[in-house]
């Protein structure tokens, strides 16, 4: 049986995405986001959903150790690649177009790429560890996942982004971040 991620990625040994945008010029409604702050939410959304779609963590659970170690090589390469292509995305949409979104953006970018530098080392660890039975796929698992264990709480970049009390409001008027689930009133000081 296969797990499908959600947008989050949060695996044991893994996770993903990231955030960017055009620029605004006020708000279409007294104190509602402008149309080109909802087109930014709507383009980040659909880039972190298309980031995670289709991606599924390996169940290993019954294979072969050695065909274990392979299947999971084969899923953080797989996430690499995503992560890889979602940098190449945000950075082409840039920051978003409100008050504080160069900073969150900065920090949703910096926050991507110490998710990637963690995974490739992550990757390294796991091929060149020698699994021959249990014990030693266990052991290896353990060595690529102390890497990533800091950032089991990483929930993508729009957690950096989600932050930012001007950009919310788009984020909770655009479709694609309905779908993907991350216009939810949970997100971490969004309302202060």
């Amino acid at each position: 049986m296969r797990t499908r991620t959600g947008v989050r990625l949060a695996v044991p040994t893994a996770l993903a995405a990231t955030a960017l945008t055009a620029c605004g010029d006020g708000t279409d409604g007294p104190g509602g986001p402008s149309r080109q702050q909802i087109a930014w939410a709507e383009e980040f959304c659909a880039n972190v959903g298309a980031g995670g779609a289709g991606l599924e963590v390996p169940d290993v659970r019954g294979a072969r150790p050695a065909t274990a170690q392979s299947d999971i090589a084969a899923f953080l390469d797989a996430l690499a690649k995503r992560l890889d292509a979602l940098g190449v995305k945000l950075q082409s949409q840039g920051a978003p177009p409100v008050e504080g979104g160069k900073a969150a953006y900065t920090e949703a970018m910096a926050d991507l790429v110490e998710t990637k530098r963690a995974l490739a080392d992550s990757q390294v660890v796991l091929r060149e560890s020698t699994v021959k039975d249990a014990a030693s796929l266990r052991s290896a698992l353990r060595k690529s996942g102390a890497g990533l264990r800091g950032l089991t709480s990483y929930a993508g970049p729009a957690q950096a982004l989600q932050r930012n009390r001007e950009l919310r409001p788009a984020f909770d008027e655009a479709d694609s971040c309905r779908v993907i689930g991350r216009a939810g009133p949970s997100a971490p000081d969004a309302r202060k």
